[in-house]
């Protein structure tokens, strides 16, 4: 209720004009609402996510990512700044934000499919109910995110700094949380098939109830978070391993 009422006074920006503002050099997007533009409201039918803005659609949207690759060296030092802002129920597959700061931004139900965020710093950003399928968010800095219920299939966690994140019931099928920082934080019910998680830092991780099939651990890894193979068989140190 509260964060309901807060996005009441900030300030609503339209999509198309979101995207023309970064293409003229403008960097500061503080707790902004994006709203739908008339060429970005979108005709995607998804019950469970209702998206409302679909930034492919517009002709702005290849130009932006063209801008944004060739400024990522600058972006390195003088990021994209979303801290605080709703960019909910919006369709930006493949979008390159690399090195984005979106401090408590939210991302709700929003599709991010094949997305570029590798460094971002997103701590405690809310991506529940999103998709985020073969996105590259490696080394992003990212405590206390919540991905709960999120569609992580593929997606890349190489080297992320996630401590207290909240990945319950994701579907991370081939996901990649090599040499990660994932510490305390719960993969209650998620579909972990086939993910890596070599050399990740995983102390008081929950994976209950988890899928893990074939799912790559490092034997401290897997001792750090108290990994149960009895149900299924998983591979530690190169070797499947199962207790059946």
């Amino acid at each position: 209720m509260f964060v309901a009422i807060y996005r009441l006074f900030q300030p609503r920006v339209p999509a198309d004009e979101f995207m023309k503002k970064i293409l003229d050099g403008e960097r500061d997007f503080r707790g902004i609402v994006l709203a739908p533009s008339e060429d970005t409201r979108t005709d995607v039918v998804d019950s469970g996510r209702g998206f409302e803005i679909d930034l492919t659609k517009s002709e702005l949207f290849n130009a932006l990512n063209k801008y944004l690759r060739s400024h990522e060296q600058e972006l390195s030092y003088d990021p994209l700044n979303v801290s605080g802002s709703a960019i909910e129920r919006t369709i930006a597959h493949g979008i390159y934000l690399p090195y984005l700061k979106g401090e408590r931004a939210s991302f709700y139900r929003s599709d991010f499919e094949g997305a570029a965020l590798h460094h971002a710093y997103i701590p405690y950003v809310n991506a529940n109910y999103s998709i985020f399928n073969r996105a590259d968010l490696s080394f992003a800095v990212a405590p206390h995110a919540k991905f709960r219920k999120s569609k992580l299939v593929g997606a890349n966690f190489y080297g992320a700094k996630m401590p207290h994140s909240d990945f319950r019931e994701i579907e991370g099928q081939f996901s990649i949380f090599d040499y990660a920082d994932v510490e305390g934080s719960p993969f209650v019910n998620s579909n972990l098939d086939f993910a890596e998680f070599l050399g990740t830092y995983m102390p008081d991780t929950k994976i209950d109830k988890a899928y893990l099939i074939m799912t790559e651990f490092t034997s401290n890894s897997a001792e750090r978070a108290g990994i149960d193979i009895k149900e299924h068989p998983v591979i530690i140190n190169g070797k499947i391993v199962s207790l059946n």
